[in-house]
């Protein structure tokens, strides 16, 4: 290592690599995943072969908080005499290679998978995930695209039909059998709804989602949820859904602080874990008709159920969101106005609650599952009043 380091300094010659859709070249900014990953790799290992030192451009994931900075970027350099650096050079590289290789199969795999076929480069999770994501930012790509993707997780309760529509190959769901994993999809599939349904419900938690699964008091309805902060193929299903049953209602439900707010307004304007208070520059994340219930609008629930205080990080989140307006315009005024009224009243009072406690006193299952799911329509029916006032 100490010779090869040598006859990087002994050499004058530099080589940029630049990930940055924005400084590559048109011809750069034309090419496929694959060709934009192996135009990448060539330079970096011709210039590595010819002695010259590198430098790597790439554009960094967002920070929780943080606005896009299409200026910002990350330099790895090779060589450094940072370990640091020198680590987060292998790591870029050899993703690279991993996802070339996963390109030219055709091959979808997760992040999961990339971390655990080098641990000991890797170290954690963490890396990968942030140098993925770093990677899509920079070339322009989502993670589906370069073919490495976060484990499915979101679920979805209703009677259904997933159509490929590239090659015809059709799954079908139906609640007698329970919830089900959503598959992973893309804007090629076609979604059949087999029987007519009043709305799409939109769950933050598992444990409201599960509890609401009832085949026979939810069998005209569609349920969702991401588990918390949904994945992209989470949100790609709500936006197909969304664009192929324009008529069907589509309705939030989540904890009554930033937190749950912050979660749907990443259904709504597709933006990320890593910056909730960004919008999504791909469409295909959004569901821009997803409508907020108002679960404030008497004030009966701060008064009813025991809640607690807001901390200063739930005041930070909560300006940030209201800073970002939702996105507002003409078309979503006034539900960008509902989520703005239920953060500026869990403001001023400096109280939040979660949805969990929507449940009848005593420890009967039933009761609860009957009193969530009456709660929830009669929240739809102030909700779709709100709209005609």
């Amino acid at each position: 290592m100490k010779n090869i380091y040598n006859s990087f300094n002994n050499n004058s010659k530099q080589r940029t690599v630049h990930f940055h859709p924005d400084v590559s070249t048109q011809i750069l900014n034309k090419r496929s995943p694959l060709e934009k990953l192996e135009l990448i790799q060539n330079t970096i290992t011709n210039g590595i072969l010819a002695n010259n030192s590198i430098i790597l451009n790439i554009k960094p994931e967002n920070k929780i908080g943080n606005n896009n900075n299409n200026n910002s970027k990350s330099i790895f350099k090779l060589p450094s005499n940072n370990l640091n650096e020198s680590r987060q050079f292998a790591m870029c590289l050899k993703l690279i290679s991993m996802l070339i290789e996963n390109l030219k199969n055709k091959k979808i795999t997760t992040k999961r998978d990339l971390y655990y076929q080098d641990v000991s480069l890797f170290e954690n999770q963490s890396n990968v995930d942030k140098l993925i994501n770093s990677i899509c930012k920079s070339l322009g790509f989502n993670n589906l695209e370069i073919g490495a993707v976060a484990a499915q997780k979101g679920l979805c309760f209703g009677n259904i039909d997933i159509i490929d529509i590239s090659n015809n190959d059709m799954k079908s769901f139906n609640i007698k059998d329970g919830c089900f994993l959503i598959p992973r999809i893309n804007s090629n599939f076609k979604i059949i709804i087999k029987h007519p349904i009043d709305y799409i419900l939109i769950v933050e938690k598992d444990s409201i989602f599960q509890l609401i699964c009832d085949p026979l008091k939810m069998s005209n309805n569609l349920i969702i949820t991401g588990k918390g902060f949904p994945d992209n193929n989470t949100k790609m299903f709500l936006n197909l859904l969304s664009k192929q049953y324009p008529q069907i209602p589509i309705y939030g439900f989540a904890d009554i602080d930033p937190h749950g707010l912050n979660i749907m307004k990443q259904y709504k304007d597709g933006g990320d874990l890593n910056n909730c208070f960004m919008v999504h520059e791909m469409d295909q994340f959004h569901c821009q008709n997803l409508k907020l219930l108002d679960l404030l609008s008497n004030l009966h629930f701060l008064k009813t159920f025991d809640c607690l205080d807001f901390s200063l990080i739930d005041y930070q989140i909560s300006f940030k969101l209201i800073e970002s307006e939702f996105d507002d315009n003409d078309n979503n005024s006034i539900e960008n106005e509902k989520f703005r009224n239920q953060l500026q009243r869990t403001m001023f009072f400096g109280k939040k609650a979660e949805i969990d406690l929507i449940k009848s006193n005593d420890d009967n299952k039933s009761n609860n599952k009957t009193d969530l799911i009456q709660f929830i329509d009669e929240r739809i029916k102030i909700s779709n009043g709100y709209e005609k006032n």
